[in-house]
């Protein structure tokens, strides 16, 4: 929207988390839906890290597994030529946060994109542009434990 490339009465561009009734939306709008998920890949043990928190002298230990996550993003629009103008922000924010979403554990990301239109559902032709987002993210419970401090150590005769 600051570039100028796309424009929306609001000032931003809605997302929401199910496709859009046609009364009282104001387009575009883009919705991201959880479309799968299954785990994928495990540490030892479920093990997936620890660190060490010096302030309350505990570990915090996660164990869980990468999950396959898959998102689908579906741009919708009421004109062609801005379904592919939101369908380009969607791979460059992506791209974007690469570093983000790297700081948060989340890896092998792939992206698939398609453009379909709508000419029956509504009064008027829907653009639909929908980006297929594929990841592996962890998903861990984490626990903390106390620091070992000392150890007893007691050696009897053989």
């Amino acid at each position: 929207l600051k570039r100028g490339q796309l424009h929306h009465p609001d000032g931003k561009i809605p997302v929401r988390t199910a496709p859009p009734t046609f009364d009282g939306t104001t387009f575009p709008v883009v919705v991201v839906q959880f479309t799968s998920g299954a785990s994928a890949e495990y540490g030892l043990g479920d093990f997936l890290g620890e660190s060490l928190d010096e302030d309350d002298d505990e570990w915090e230990i996660d164990e869980g597994w990468l999950s396959q996550v898959q998102l689908t993003v579906v741009a919708w629009s009421l004109n062609a030529d801005e379904r592919i103008r939101l369908r380009r922000a969607i791979e460059y924010l992506l791209i974007a946060n690469m570093s983000v979403l790297d700081a948060s554990g989340i890896s092998q990301i792939s992206l698939q994109q398609s453009d379909h239109e709508d000419y029956q559902s509504y009064a008027v032709p829907m653009y639909q542009s929908v980006s297929t987002i594929s990841c592996l993210a962890p998903r861990y419970v984490g626990h903390r434990e106390n620091r070992i401090r000392h150890v007893n150590l007691q050696i009897k005769g053989v």
